[in-house]
């Protein structure tokens, strides 16, 4: 894993969710929705400032670090699709809570 731990996160509420960064968890409603660690770690990543584009560089060294050799571009999507389907989130619309392009995300 990367050089970036869920330690310094904390909690943040974004519309009917709450993201607990420290340990990962995510909860719509107050019931838990499933996510994995990397896909979480991407999500506080994201969440730590909102609004903000986070390049891809970023979240490559947070996330998998410089020594750490995986197709670094499938591994985000597959992040980035898990953390659409825990927020039922949908790439198509205009309401879409994560933007990704290929500066960033």
């Amino acid at each position: 894993m990367g050089t970036t731990s869920l330690n310094h996160y904390g909690v943040r509420t974004f519309g009917p969710f709450t993201f607990d960064a420290d340990g990962g968890e995510l909860s719509r409603d107050g019931y838990r929705v499933r996510l994995q660690p990397q896909p979480a770690l991407v999500l506080a990543i994201l969440t730590d400032q909102p609004g903000r584009l986070v390049p891809r560089e970023e979240i490559y060294r947070a996330v998998w670090g410089d020594d750490t050799h995986v197709d670094f571009e499938q591994s985000l999507n597959y992040c980035i699709r898990q953390i659409r389907g825990a927020l039922r989130d949908d790439a198509d619309r205009k309401s879409t809570r994560l933007n990704s392009s290929h500066l960033g995300i």
